[in-house]
């Protein structure tokens, strides 16, 4: 029985940390969606796209900000490095709507601005995620690993 209940207790560990690793792809993933939405901007600019600022998702729209508004705000929302997140990440999309506009208004030296505090965003987003994914995962609620 001991054996049993050992060996339970292990598949249980097993079953957590694969749902955390599909998670964590789950969000480089979105990670990686996030620089394609920069390529996207780059590629208008570089007249090479005709896509308009409206076309672009907010920051609630994209894969990352469904997982922050959704799942991750019930697990990190104590956490401080996960509520920092929020600001640069809205930034991000705003800067990167702002960017077209600019460009598309003939404003270049506006949108390259632009484009630079698109990138500052995205890069103290990806830090921040890297620091709040590294750090040991809060338990899910209402999951207890002494009751079987």
């Amino acid at each position: 029985m001991t054996r049993m209940g050992a060996l339970l207790d292990l598949t249980g560990k097993m079953d957590d940390s694969i749902k955390v690793s599909a998670k964590l792809s789950g969000v480089e993933l979105a990670n990686v969606e996030e620089l394609l939405l920069k390529l996207e901007v780059y590629l208008v600019l570089l007249g090479q796209s005709p896509r308009l600022s409206s076309e672009l998702p907010d920051e609630t729209q994209c894969r990352l900000g469904r997982w922050y508004y959704g799942e991750a705000k019930q697990r990190y929302q104590s956490d401080s490095r996960f509520t920092q997140l929020e600001a640069p990440h809205r930034a991000m999309h705003q800067q990167a709507r702002h960017a077209i506009d600019a460009w598309r208004a003939g404003k270049l030296d506006e949108a390259l601005d632009a484009l630079e505090r698109m990138e500052r965003a995205n890069l103290d987003v990806s830090q921040g995620l890297a620091g709040l994914l590294a750090s040991p995962r809060p338990a899910a609620p209402g999951r207890n690993r002494s009751q079987p």
